[in-house]
């Protein structure tokens, strides 16, 4: 990505936050006008920043995987930084449930596979130290880990937050559960 100017920065950051919050309530079929709007900014500003609405969509993807990396370069490496991960991946993926049906298409081009190897990559160092510490199942693979993220994606819906954040909590303690050593 080009440089920005801090005004410029600034938009992009509106826009990408507006874009999640939209996206969340709203759907990722919504007008574009209506996030621009819940920005802050014009049209024409929206369109020089993204220049489609999977652009925009694989954006917001990408600025949540960012802040994971960054958490997880700051979590202890162990099967409590493995629930701290999952638990704020998780809650970005509650956040946006909309956005992973939405790119369906895209992802079958294979445009998400980068980010989804990120997010794995960071899940799977913490699942080692999990292990290795004796919290995480010994079973537990790295080839599960795509598959807790299939579920977590596909068991949460859009709409208003405070339900889907009861079933995402919900979720989380069924799954924790489950990959607890015995």
């Amino acid at each position: 990505m080009k440089s920005l100017r801090a005004d410029g920065a600034r938009n992009r950051e509106l826009i990408l936050a507006a874009a999640a919050n939209v996206f969340a309530l709203d759907g990722f079929s919504v007008p574009l006008d209506k996030i621009a709007k819940a920005a802050g900014v014009g049209r024409a500003t929206l369109y020089r920043n993204f220049a489609s609405r999977e652009e925009l969509g694989l954006a917001v993807f990408e600025r949540n995987v960012g802040r994971l990396e960054a958490l997880a370069g700051e979590a202890p490496q162990s099967g409590e930084g493995f629930h701290l991960i999952l638990s704020a991946l998780f809650d970005d993926m509650a956040a946006h449930a909309a956005l992973g049906p939405a790119l369906q298409g895209c992802e079958d081009d294979g445009c998400l596979q980068d980010l989804h190897d990120r997010v794995i990559a960071v899940l799977d160092r913490f699942r080692v130290a999990g292990i290795r510490d004796g919290s995480l199942r010994e079973d537990l693979t790295e080839k599960d880990l795509g598959l807790l993220l299939n579920t977590l994606g596909g068991g949460l819906g859009r709409g208003e937050s405070t339900p889907r954040d009861a079933d995402a909590k919900r979720i989380m303690d069924l799954l924790f559960a489950g990959l607890q050593q015995t």
